[in-house]
Parts: C-alpha cells; structure tokens; sequence
C-alpha cells in the first residue's frame, strides 16, 4: 500500500483538492500525511474515503518546505511512498507507471517532468512553453522534489531527509544520496504531470533567484565569474529561442529579471546587509532606454516599488555585464517587451492575481 504525504501553508484549499483527485486513485491508499507547515488558519482534515487514514502534523512556524518534507516523510508507514507538493496533479498514466519503474529494485526514486500549467494569461503561458521545451531535457540522476515515488525501504536506507537542515534544494541532496547508495533516479516516459497553481511574477523572479544565489555564490568563491557569464549567456540565448518560436517574450524578461535578483541578493550576502543597489545601477544603465523594464526588475527584485527612485550609482563590473545580457536580447526584443509584453502582463497580474507561493514574504 502507498503513503501520500502532501505539504500546505496557507494554501490549503490546493491539498483539497490533492485529495479530490487522490480518491481515483484510493484503493491502493493506505495512508495520507498532510504537513501543514504553520498555516495561519490549521489545515482540518475532511471527510471523505481517506478520513479514517489521515494523519495531520502541524508545524508551529513556517520551517520552509525541506522541513516540511522532512518532517511528513518520517511519518511514511507505506511500503511505497509517494510525496507530492500540493498543487501538483498527474494523470494515471504517470501514476501506474511510476508505480512500476518504483518497484524495480535497482530504481530508487521516481520522479516526474513537470509542466507548468497555462492559464491563458501571458506569464503562465509562457512558463508554460518554457517546461514544455525542456520537459525533454531529463536531467540524469535528478528528480524534482514537487513529485517524489520511492519504497521505504530506500527512504530508510538513506537516513531520510534527517541529515538536512537547509529551507531548499532538498531534492538535490536526496537524489544524491540515492545515487550514491547506487540506485537510479528514474523518470517515466510516459503520462501528464501539471503544477497548477498560478504564480505571480515576483514569486517568480525572487524564486528562482533563491534557487540560483548559492550556485552562483560557489562559482565566485571558486575564482570562475566567467562561468556565470556563460551559463546566463546560454539561458538567455535559449529563452529567445522558445520566446520566439511560441511567441511568449516575457521568457526573455524573467531571465533577466532572475539575473539582477541573484546578483542582488549575492551583493547583500557580501555586504552582510540587505544590499542590492549595485546591482539595479548595473541594470538601470544597461536599459536606460526602456524604463517600464526598469522598474518592473527593481520592484520584481523587491529593491524599489513604483514610487521610488530607481538605485544609481556605479554599476562596475556587474554593468558591463548587464551591457552585454541587452546586446544579447538585441533592440527588437527589447522593444516588444518595453511597448507590448510588459504593458500587458502588468495588466492582466493586475486583474487576474495569483495563487498564494510559499516564497511570498520570505526575503
């Protein structure tokens, strides 16, 4: 029998609906964990086919979601468990053949390529385009932790998630602890999984730089900053690519966006402060002639809302850099983004919203 362990802060209505479309899936169900990692309102278990088998473990504070996995998979009495954040849904098809490659003993972990969602509106469309162009790219020996299937008995065998202390990347240090007790981390061919929930642009941007600070931080400690500069390079040369083959160019503004956060963010560790105006010099004098552009980057990165002044200064080196990230993108993309893509998609944010993300508030 599977154990289900799920995660929610905030945001519980998505593990309802989890739940929902868990019950065609019910007979092979034996247990259901729900962390709820320190909502404002408690996560109350419903009714249903699986109220007899549910489990709540509620967290005080927000630890994060590392903790909360930590923490919800240490509960797992299944001999198969399955972890999936809670606005993840997957079709039978990814299900059952998940289930398969999961009970081959030389697999020990089964993940999923997963699409984001398109609502229609542009930055879901064009997050959408983006995972569908890479949903090929498997990436050997990693599984994204937003859908997890392994046995217990491998999760036992690798001491679980006790060893890991961090607030992310959790998924990183697992596969690789699998790997290294010499089981695959698989991917099944077939079947669909969607991340359904409708993220802001901000959560975006600010996500994925947290996700990238600490790698960049390694290549810079390791005296390779050229590294940086071809890895964002190659990025932004791809998000082209795809922007202009599914005519989604806001691909293109969410990795720039990324970059200034990131190198915000790194500027503040430096600093030992909150820092990051360098940075937003480096991107107010690369773009100087597309304002708009501007300021949705400063207050994406959250280093100035709309009635504030934009941060000036010496830009340094981070601006030759930025220099060179504008000619890459080229006028005409530029242009696109300044009159059409960004007028539009602060609009529709505006109008539409997004679903809560446990990156809101965090810095």
């Amino acid at each position: 029998m599977l154990s289900v362990v799920t995660y929610t802060y905030n945001d519980n209505g998505f593990v309802l609906s989890l739940l929902r479309r868990l019950e065609r899936f019910s007979s092979v169900v034996g247990q259901v964990v729900v962390v709820d990692d320190g909502s404002d309102a408690p996560f109350v278990a419903p009714p249903g086919p699986f109220a007899d088998r549910q489990l709540v473990v509620r967290h005080a504070a927000n630890q994060g979601p590392a903790f909360a996995k930590r923490s919800g998979l240490a509960r797992a009495a299944g001999p198969y468990i399955l972890s999936a954040d809670s606005d993840i849904a997957w079709d039978a098809l990814w299900f059952y053949g998940a289930l398969e490659l999961a009970r081959d003993p030389g697999v020990g972990l089964v993940g999923a390529r997963i699409l984001e969602k398109n609502h229609g509106d542009s930055l879901s469309a064009a997050r959408h385009f983006a995972s569908l162009a890479k949903a090929g790219e498997e990436e050997r020996g990693f599984a994204r932790g937003g859908l997890w299937l392994m046995r217990k008995d491998v999760f036992d065998a690798v001491g679980g998630l006790g060893d890991y202390d961090r607030a992310t990347h959790e998924d990183w240090h697992f596969c690789r602890k699998v790997r290294q007790r010499g089981w695959r981390v698989a991917l099944p061919e077939r079947g669909t999984v969607l991340q359904t929930r409708r993220i802001g642009r901000a959560q975006c941007v600010r996500r994925d730089a947290l996700y990238l600070a600490d790698a960049y931080a390694a290549l810079i400690a390791q005296g390779e900053p050229a590294a940086i500069l071809k890895v964002m390079a190659l990025e932004l040369n791809e998000a082209k690519a795809i922007a202009a083959e599914c005519g989604c160019p806001l691909l293109v503004y969410l990795a720039l966006a990324k970059f200034a956060a990131v190198f915000a963010r790194l500027e503040g560790a430096f600093a030992g402060s909150g820092a990051g105006g360098v940075a937003m010099a480096a991107v107010a004098a690369a773009f100087a002639a597309y304002p708009l552009l501007v300021r949705t980057v400063a207050g994406d990165c959250g280093l100035a809302s709309p009635a504030q002044d934009i941060p000036q200064g010496d830009p340094g080196a981070l601006g030759a850099i930025f220099a060179y990230l504008a000619e890459i993108v080229g006028a005409d993309v530029l242009r696109d983004l300044e009159e059409t893509a960004l007028p539009r998609a602060l609009a529709e944010e505006a109008s539409l919203g997004h679903d809560f993300h446990f990156m809101d508030g965090r810095p």
